[in-house]
């Protein structure tokens, strides 16, 4: 399953990891859900829980199943990223309708 939200263009790595906090955010807690849901493969995968884990993120949950959660500062970052995602795409009016 791949969310819409993440189906676009060419992503930059930060993009790639804010995708994967976003997907575990929304639920998606198994590392192959998280893979599928992200759109990226098993080793890119592994690198970024494993930088995520590093950066307290998020925290790995289960016995002999891994999940992942977010850790509050982890929100926090997802949070202020959307934040500043949704300011970069706001228009400020009509291109030519200051003159």
């Amino acid at each position: 399953m791949i969310l819409p939200v993440l189906a676009r263009r060419k992503r930059s790595s930060l993009e790639i990891k804010f995708d994967v906090l976003k997907v575990i955010s929304l639920g998606v807690d198994g590392p192959t859900r998280i893979m599928y849901a992200s759109n990226i493969s098993w080793k890119v995968l592994k690198g970024i829980l494993e930088d995520l884990l590093k950066k307290e993120l998020i925290v790995e949950v289960g016995g002999m199943q891994k999940r992942y959660r977010l850790t509050e500062k982890g929100r926090e970052l997802l949070r202020k990223y959307e934040e500043i995602q949704r300011a970069m795409n706001e228009r400020k009016g009509f291109e030519g309708s200051e003159r």
